[in-house]
């Protein structure tokens, strides 16, 4: 499904939607420049699992934030670092995805599949066009 976002409110409110669709065991890759808006989509994510959105921070050095909110676990990576470095960083995505729901920020550099991609291009200003597509039901 495509959505035209006109300002990071409708972003964060597009992701909260989806959000509460997602659960536990469930992979979302994010895709898109910097400054596109991803962190802001996994805001979004946050606060429909119950996680305050300003506790949610880019993960760009740490590689991993783990948030834990009344509908569960939230771990979000971000892997900016892997795709322009191409360490080679292990995780253990079933122990993962077997306690929580993963998003991952640059998720081209995700070694395991995603139930859901998230593409989200930057057009001018606060404009943003962002598509969801999925293995589950469409959103």
């Amino acid at each position: 499904m495509e959505y035209l976002s006109t300002s990071p409110e409708k972003t964060l409110n597009l992701a909260g939607d989806f959000g509460v669709r997602l659960q536990k065991g469930n992979l979302v890759s994010i895709l898109g420049g910097l400054g596109s808006g991803k962190t802001i989509f996994v805001k979004g994510i946050a606060g429909s699992l119950g996680i305050p959105q300003d506790a949610v921070k880019s993960p760009t050095f740490a590689l991993l934030n783990q948030y834990c909110g009344s509908r569960g676990i939230l771990y979000h990576f971000d892997f900016y670092r892997l795709v322009c470095e191409n360490a080679g960083y292990r995780f253990d995505w079933n122990e993962i995805l077997s306690t929580g729901i993963a998003v991952v920020e640059w998720g081209e550099a995700c070694p395991e599949q995603p139930d859901y991609t998230v593409k989200i291009d930057k057009l001018s200003g606060d404009e943003r066009r962002i598509v969801i597509e999925g293995s589950h039901e469409p959103f």
